[in-house]
């Protein structure tokens, strides 16, 4: 399994609170060893067909897989920004703790590891995701 599908089966739930589903989100099946699928939308009321509604739980079965748009549209700034923050973001000191193959694999992993910092100061010890705090 890659370490960005890694990375985002260890996220905490409030990164996914306010979620919007769309059409060709991918998402990870938990009882299919994270298995790949692409979300599929039924025309006429715009539910995703492969998501199990377990009492509202949309994420019973399912965990998202963002992309980068995704990832960038959750700190709600501006393109511009993003990039010059994330160029900050990429010459900040890691903590002793923090795994840094996030910034040797590729770029999923980087972003999401640059949200996660921003959003929710948490990040990556190569296993689990950890508090700044």
């Amino acid at each position: 399994m890659s370490l960005f599908k890694r990375m985002v089966i260890a996220l905490p739930p409030e990164f996914f609170e306010g979620w919007q589903w769309k059409a060709g989100d991918k998402v990870l099946h938990k009882q299919n060893n994270f298995e790949e699928w692409e979300i599929e939308f039924i025309p006429d009321n715009g539910i995703a067909h492969i998501i199990s509604f377990n009492n509202g739980d949309v994420f019973g079965l399912y965990i998202p897989l963002p992309n980068q748009n995704q990832l960038q549209s959750m700190l709600d700034i501006s393109p511009l920004d993003f990039i010059e923050d994330f160029y900050e973001y990429a010459h900040e000191p890691l903590l002793p703790d923090m795994d840094n193959e996030q910034f040797k694999t590729d770029m999923e992993c980087f972003t999401l590891a640059y949200v996660m910092d921003r959003k929710f100061k948490m990040f990556w010890d190569g296993e689990k995701w950890l508090s700044l705090r």
